[in-house]
């Protein structure tokens, strides 16, 4: 006999799945206008990527939290998604050799429903992908 739970805790408290994937990541800032920051693009990649958000690796530079990037991540050669984004969190590891890491958590701001939908499109074949080749 199945019994109706009495206390239902939620554990997860993200809107979407995030997947572990390494992907390139253009950035450059913009100001409090909207308008890019002269001389403010870079390149890094991700660690992971989500409906809403992702986690960027950086050896360079931590951003402060609230800063507002303009994205660009390729999911092929002919398909890039854009979108406006905050640093939502930050954390800094030290690694081995002494340098450090910095890791940046970012928040998709306006992000139009069809590029959010092209995310999890992509993410959920990246899964099959991988689990049709017995890695996941």
């Amino acid at each position: 006999i199945i019994q109706k739970p009495e206390n239902v805790i939620q554990i997860q408290q993200r809107n979407f799945f995030r997947y572990a994937l390494t992907l390139p990541v253009k950035y450059f800032l913009i100001d409090e206008n909207g308008c890019p920051v002269d001389g403010s693009e870079a390149v890094t990649v991700s660690k992971n990527l989500s409906g809403g958000g992702a986690l960027i690796v950086s050896h360079k530079k931590n951003l402060p939290m609230g800063t507002r990037l303009w994205i660009e991540i390729p999911l092929s050669d002919a398909e890039v998604v854009r979108s406006l984004a905050q640093i939502a969190r930050t954390n800094i590891q030290a690694l081995p050799d002494g340098s450090k890491l910095f890791l940046m958590g970012l928040q998709f701001i306006g992000m139009e429903e069809i590029n959010r939908k092209k995310i999890i499109n992509f993410l959920n074949a990246k899964i099959l992908e991988r689990r049709s080749r017995g890695m996941f």
